[in-house]
């Protein structure tokens, strides 16, 4: 960006960079505490921007979404999370995960990730430069396996083991979004799954 003189960056994070937060983590509350390789490299992209910022003038901005989903990919084309709890979307066999069923997330759709990355990009000299965008409501993996099923064409089994798959906590702080961008998830988890089921039945290969 720097070599190219674009003068205004945006990286898309995560809320990885917070671990395993008890509460809701928010930009300005909670340090960077990342409980896995992938937080810590985007905790460590975050930090480098940052110096571009210092050093070279860059307009660095940080959007940190959270386990988001929707169009773009179908279930059997992501990682083992998505393709397990969403795969009934697209009649997928044998789907398991090891541990997950006592975990709870902030499963975001798409477009409301995109909307509010959007926000960002567009808002002329923001306060904060660092936001969390994400849904307000936890779900728990076995209700995500549940409302897949739901909109699924024929009945697919799905198997979780006891405990915690990722050490995260449930959902964000989306104060700053809400204050300073405006925005507001406009999906609830259930209508983003029936979203996304239209779209992999009009995608899928079988």
């Amino acid at each position: 960006a720097r070599l190219f003189k674009i003068k205004k960056f945006l990286y898309v994070s995560s809320g990885a960079v917070y671990g395993e937060a008890k509460d809701r983590p928010g930009e300005l509350t909670h340090p960077l505490h990342p409980g896995d390789l992938y937080g810590a490299s985007k905790a460590a992209s975050e930090l480098i921007g940052q110096q571009y910022e210092n050093h070279f003038g860059l307009d660095f901005r940080i959007a940190r979404p959270y386990f988001f989903f929707g169009p773009g990919r179908l279930p059997s084309e992501q990682t083992q999370l998505f393709k397990s709890l969403l795969g009934p979307l697209e009649s997928l066999p044998n789907l398991k995960l090891e541990k997950g069923a006592d975990q709870r997330l902030g499963f975001t759709y798409v477009e409301d990730i995109a909307r509010g990355t959007y926000l960002l990009y567009q808002a002329e000299n923001p306060k904060y430069k660092t936001v969390n965008i994400c849904s307000e409501e936890p779900v728990s993996f076995l209700e995500m396996v549940r409302l897949a099923q739901k909109y699924s064409d024929k009945p697919t089994s799905v198997k979780i083991g006891p405990g915690k798959l990722f050490p995260r906590g449930e959902t964000l702080d989306i104060s700053i979004a809400k204050k300073e961008l405006g925005f507001h998830p406009r999906y609830s988890v259930e209508e983003g799954i029936k979203e996304y089921a239209r779209w992999v039945k009009e995608n899928r290969k079988t």
